[in-house]
């Protein structure tokens, strides 16, 4: 099933395209991350389920949730992408936001957990699952207002990596102190908190016309290769002709 629906899914996609003679603008983006969150969504709920219930879903259940979820999930970001069009960042946003809900969440649940892995998993699914659903309503009530740039998401998922990494140290004080070295992963998710605020404050927010429109969502013709001058060029002994062009 995975090698059929691998084979079909960009073949129905280039047909849908073709027939409409181009999807709306943001569409696909939309599409796309609906069923990445819906999926994420069924397995976060089979993932709680298995940690906390005694009567276990299995692994069939898992292959149903996350069916179920992406095609949910796909469904809503097909309808909000044939009626909003939004920009493909924003779509790019929710997700961020998603993941890093659920990465801090993990975090957030680690430290409060106890015991070894088999009762600690419980409280770091709930948290992910907790995180995940909060990072999502978060960053889609900011997109609402807001639309960052492609510069601005990417310095936002540097700065969580190093605000995560720069709080590492924080574990050297469990070396003199009697306590549990899970509750420093509070210290990693603030830090990666503050890393996204960093880095949408210092990168680059998107260019605006006159008109207050976003220039960097005007879409191009695409060109693979172009031709950009011809001219002689000098060679040892003689003469030559010299191409310029571009690759993309």
């Amino acid at each position: 099933m995975p090698a059929l629906f691998g084979a079909a899914a960009p073949v129905g996609v280039f047909i849908a395209d073709y027939a409409t003679d181009k999807l709306p603008e943001g569409f696909p983006a939309a599409l796309a991350t609906g069923m990445w969150l819906g999926g994420g969504l069924g397995l976060g709920v089979w993932s709680v389920q298995s940690a906390i219930s005694s009567d276990e879903w299995g692994f069939a259940a898992l292959g149903r949730a996350t069916f179920v979820g992406s095609l949910a999930g796909g469904a809503i970001g097909g309808v909000v992408g044939g009626l909003i069009e939004p920009s493909p960042k924003t779509s790019m946003l929710i997700l961020s936001g998603s993941g890093w809900g659920g990465l801090v969440g993990m975090a957030f649940g680690g430290a409060a957990s106890s015991g070894d892995w088999k009762r600690a998993n419980d409280a770091v699914s709930v948290g992910t699952l907790i995180g995940g659903g909060v990072g999502l309503l978060g960053s889609a009530g900011a997109s609402f207002g807001w639309t960052p740039s492609w510069s601005q998401l990417g310095a936002m998922w540097g700065g969580f990596a190093i605000g995560a990494a720069a709080t590492t140290p924080i574990y050297l004080v469990y070396l003199a102190v009697d306590a549990d070295p899970r509750t420093g992963l509070i210290a990693q998710g603030i830090g990666g908190l503050i890393g996204i605020g960093v880095g949408a404050f210092l990168a680059p927010p998107n260019r605006k016309d006159y008109a207050g429109n976003d220039i960097d969502d005007r879409l191009e013709p695409f060109e693979f290769a172009k031709l950009v001058g011809v001219g002689p060029m000098a060679t040892p002994g003689g003469l030559g002709l010299e191409l310029t062009g571009m690759l993309w």
